[in-house]
This record gives structure tokens, C-alpha cells and sequence, in this order.
């Protein structure tokens, strides 16, 4: 795989951190990004408290669930190692794949990982000091890697479907593949409070739909939705032509939230 270049040995121990959690292995160079120094004084359960926070209850960094249209983790759902020979545990996680990246430079692989740009962007939006900066640079550092070029799957708008109720939008907004985003509980929590919409608690699905649910009852569904459309406008930044698919899809999302909020602004007027 020949000698790492500056770039590719960062991105490789950033994807350390992301697969594990900081070791004290990590400490010396974690320390020296600044806004991290206070990483040392952490202990050793505040550190893997901090990786389940983010990388276990908060995002489900994996290509399965990124690319899926059930958004469902399966596990093992990569052809990259075996094409090179390796074996790992989990090779569809998102600190594993950009390890692969960071190793071979592999202009296929990179070509297919849109997907950790976006798991990536999610992980900045989890808040605290460690993950969300160790995000940022690795977004950063896979700028010269090709990265991202591949076209996403045909969506279907599903408010063209005069079945569609608050479930199922519910659903096809927390499909990363098809709205070109994730949102974790956290940020469904965040969300919720910044558009005045409380979603409750319980899985992501019920709080989406308790969120909009809440904005129908209280009148205020187009001040939801532009909460959401400026959350969605930040993802297509961060995608931008790094992962210019993925910046198209969160367009398309927020287009059909205009036409969600459009309507009902017809129906209040009427």
C-alpha cells in the first residue's frame, strides 16, 4: 500500500478514533488539534461514554444505512476489503472505510463514499468538542481523494402520493439515501425546540412524526418546516461538490418541504 502521505496518515487515525474511541495511544497528537487539550484530562469512562454518545446512540455511521432504501444495518455490507485482501469486524462502519481510504487511496472506493461525507457531517452536528472537530478534518483531508462522485438511486417524491400521512413522511426523512441527510435523536431533540414543535420521545420514526404532528395541532407547520429547511441548507453546504449527490438530494428535500409548507398555507388562507 507504499508510504502514507501527511494527509492519508491524519485521516488514518482520525478513522482510529472514529472505530474505537481515543486510547491513550491517541492522547499526544489528539491534544496538540487545538480545542482538544482538555482530552487528556478525560477518563477512561468519559471517553467511551463519549463514543457510544455519538457513534452509538447517536449516528449509525454505517454504508448500509446510509445507502439503503430501509436504511437498515446489515452487517458486512462492503466489498471494499475483500478486494483488497482484509479482513476487519466491521467493514461497513464508517472508521473502517476510511481507514481502507486512507491506506490505498483506491479512486473506486472513493468514488463510492458520498455516504461518509454525509455520516461525517452528521457526526459534527452531535455537538461536544472531540467528534465534531475530528469530523470536520477528515472531511477536510478526503478533499484531494476523488471522493463522492457516484449518482444516488432515483428518489420518489411522497407527497405525490395523495396517500402520504405524517408517517410516512416521517419515514422517508430519516432515510439518509432519499433525503440526503440524518438526523439523529439528539437532533430531532434540537430541531423540535428551535421550530417551538415538541416530538416527544421513542424511536426516531415517532418523534418525526410527533414533531409534525405537533405543528399541524398547533397551526405552526410552516415555521417547522423552515426550521427544517435550515437545517437542510447547511447539509448541502457541507456535501457541496465534495459530494455533489448528496448535496442534490438534501436540495430536493428541502423543494418538497416548500411544497409541504405551501399547501398549508393554502389551507390556512382558505
Amino acid at each position: 500500500m507504499g508510504t502514507l502521505t501527511p494527509e492519508r496518515a491524519a485521516l488514518l487515525a482520525i478513522a482510529g478514533v472514529l472505530s474505537r474511541g481515543v486510547t491513550d495511544e491517541d492522547l499526544d497528537w489528539l491534544t496538540s488539534v487545538p480545542g482538544l487539550e482538555g482530552v487528556r484530562e478525560w477518563s477512561e469512562d468519559e471517553r467511551l461514554a463519549e463514543h457510544e454518545r455519538v457513534l452509538g446512540r447517536g449516528v449509525f455511521a454505517f454504508r448500509s444505512v446510509f445507502l439503503r432504501e430501509d436504511a437498515l444495518r446489515v452487517e458486512g455490507e462492503s466489498p471494499w476489503f475483500a478486494a483488497h485482501g482484509l479482513e476487519v469486524d466491521e467493514p461497513d462502519a464508517l472508521g473502517s472505510e476510511l481507514a481502507l481510504l486512507a491506506r490505498t487511496a483506491d479512486p473506486k472506493l472513493a468514488a463510492e463514499m458520498g455516504w461518509a461525507v454525509a455520516a461525517l457531517f452528521a457526526v459534527e452536528r452531535q455537538g461536544g468538542p472531540l467528534y465534531p472537530t475530528l469530523a470536520a478534518m477528515a472531511r477536510a483531508l478526503m478533499a484531494d481523494l476523488g471522493v463522492g462522485q457516484s449518482p444516488l438511486p432515483p428518489v420518489s417524491d411522497p407527497l405525490d402520493d395523495e396517500r402520504t400521512g405524517l408517517r410516512r413522511l416521517a419515514e422517508h426523512l430519516l432515510v439518509p439515501v432519499k433525503s440526503g441527510w440524518f438526523l439523529s435523536r439528539g437532533d430531532l431533540l434540537r430541531l423540535a425546540e428551535a421550530a417551538e414543535s415538541p416530538c416527544g420521545f421513542g424511536s426516531r420514526t415517532q418523534m418525526m412524526e410527533a414533531f409534525f404532528r405537533t405543528a399541524v395541532e398547533h397551526e405552526r407547520l410552516p415555521e417547522a418546516v423552515a426550521v427544517l429547511q435550515q437545517e437542510l441548507s447547511l447539509w448541502e453546504e457541507a456535501t457541496g461538490t465534495l459530494a455533489a449527490t448528496w448535496s442534490k438530494r438534501a436540495a430536493q428535500t428541502s423543494a418538497m418541504l416548500a411544497r409541504l409548507s405551501e399547501a398549508a398555507l393554502a389551507a390556512e388562507a382558505g
